[in-house]
C-alpha cells in the first residue's frame, strides 16, 4: 500500500504499467516514457503550442521559467507556448486544487498539443520524432515505431479523450506512514474508465 507515483520510482515504466494494469483492471501491453528534456524538444520542433491562459497562470509560469527564458506578457488570452514555458506551465503546483490543478494543465496541453502535431506536415512530425527518440524509453520494437510513425497522420485524426482518474466523488484524503495520500473507490474507477475511455 502506497503512493501510485511510487511504481514508477521504484519499478521504472514495466512497474508502473503492471500497477496501471492490476489496479484499473487494464490491458495494455506496452509504454513509452519521455522525459522533461524530450517534452520541451517535441514543443519547440513544432514551433510552440497554442495555449489559452489567464493572466494567473502567466505569472505563475512566469516564476518557474528557467534563468534567460523570456517572460510572457501576463493578459488573459491565447499564447504560444515554447517548450520550457509549457514546462513551466504544466509543472506548476501552487494553486488552489494543488495538483489536481497540475494535471488538468497536463492534459490540457497534450490535447493542444495532439491538435498542433495534426496540423503538421509529415516532414514535421518525422522532425518531431528525431528529437524525441534519444530521450525514449519503450518496449515498442523499432519495427512497430516505424509502422505508427508511416500511419501517424490517420492516427491524429482520431477523436481523443482526457480524463482524470480518481474521479469526482470516488476519493478521500488521508495520510500513511506520515504522507498525505488520496483513498480511492476501485470500482468506481474501472467502471469510469470503462465508460469514458474504454467503451
Amino acid at each position: 500500500e502506497g503512493r501510485l507515483n511510487s511504481a514508477y520510482a521504484y519499478g521504472g515504466p514495466e512497474g508502473l504499467l503492471s500497477v496501471l494494469c492490476e489496479n484499473f483492471n487494464l490491458d495494455v501491453a506496452y509504454y513509452l516514457s519521455v522525459d522533461f528534456t524530450a517534452f520541451v524538444s517535441v514543443i519547440d520542433a513544432l514551433g510552440g503550442v497554442p495555449l489559452e491562459l489567464s493572466e494567473s497562470e502567466i505569472r505563475a509560469l512566469n516564476r518557474l521559467l528557467p534563468e534567460g527564458y523570456e517572460p510572457l506578457s501576463p493578459k488573459d488570452g491565447v499564447q504560444n507556448l515554447k517548450g520550457a514555458q509549457a514546462l513551466a506551465y504544466v509543472r506548476d503546483r501552487n494553486s488552489a486544487m494543488g495538483d489536481f490543478d497540475r494535471t488538468a494543465r497536463q492534459r490540457k496541453l497534450i490535447s493542444a498539443l495532439f491538435s498542433r502535431m495534426g496540423e503538421g506536415s509529415f516532414g514535421d512530425l518525422f522532425l518531431v520524432a528525431e528529437r524525441v527518440i534519444p530521450f525514449l524509453e519503450t518496449n515498442l520494437t523499432s519495427d512497430v515505431i516505424m509502422y505508427f510513425l508511416r500511419n501517424c497522420g490517420e492516427y491524429l485524426n482520431f477523436s481523443t479523450v482526457c480524463v482524470s482518474v480518481p474521479c469526482e466523488g470516488s476519493y478521500s484524503f488521508d495520510t500513511l506512514r506520515g504522507m498525505e495520500i488520496i483513498r480511492w473507490n476501485r470500482e468506481k474507477n474501472i467502471s469510469f474508465l470503462y465508460q469514458t475511455v474504454y467503451f
